[in-house]
């Protein structure tokens, strides 16, 4: 697997001829090397997928927050996306509460532990259903470029949005979450399904 293929697995869905490397001097080949990196990393921010996954015990900056937490603490070059903080599930629990602002994630813990997407631009493992929704993505935006036609770009895009991306985002959670224990009523997924979506109180209704 290499990023030409994926371009070509992308330019396949249109019709279109494929290319023999991604960065020869064609119409085409340029399309692609100018769409892959961010659909790539798109694709990278929108799930916390396995094969892209770290860990890393953060830098505490000297620097505090001038208001509202009490520690700075400096993200890792790579970094993508929250999966973990301090083992706590990122969207299940709200006891470790934090933000990313800019490069910094801010919190008021002591020590930050965290599990996070990478910027992964290493093919051979990449999984097989990121790549088929890579392609499919990237199919959407090349259809705008190469062939100017809504219609198809509107019908890849449904695609991608009703199978190929829920697929793979599905299957691959399927494999590779593990609860730390049961959901708690202050875990943010409970609040929002006792309060219609405002997880921001702290009071339940009584037990009856």
């Amino acid at each position: 697997m290499t990023s030409t293929t994926i371009a070509n697995l992308a330019l396949a869905r249109l019709g279109n001829s494929t290319i023999t490397d991604i960065t020869e001097d064609t119409e085409i080949a340029r399309a692609c090397q100018l769409l892959y990196e961010p659909t790539r990393k798109e694709l990278l921010r929108s799930h916390r997928w396995n094969f892209a996954q770290k860990r890393a015990t953060l830098t505490q900056l000297a620097d505090a927050p001038l208001f509202g937490w009490d520690h700075a603490y400096q993200l890792p070059s790579d970094y993508m996306r929250v999966c973990e903080v301090n083992e706590s599930e990122h969207g299940d629990v709200v006891s470790d509460r934090f933000i990313v602002e800019g490069q910094q994630l801010l919190t008021n813990s002591d020590e930050v532990n965290l599990v996070y997407v990478y910027d992964c631009s290493n093919v051979a493992i990449f999984d097989p259903l990121f790549v088929e929704a890579f392609a499919v993505k990237m199919a959407v935006k090349l259809c705008d470029t190469l062939r100017g036609s809504s219609s198809q770009s509107e019908k890849l895009a449904v695609e991608y949005d009703r199978l190929t991306g829920p697929l793979a985002r599905r299957v691959d959670a399927n494999e590779g979450r593990r609860r730390k224990g049961p959901i708690t009523r202050s875990s943010e997924f409970v609040r929002a399904r006792i309060f219609g979506g405002d997880t921001q109180t702290n009071e339940f209704p009584a037990a009856t």
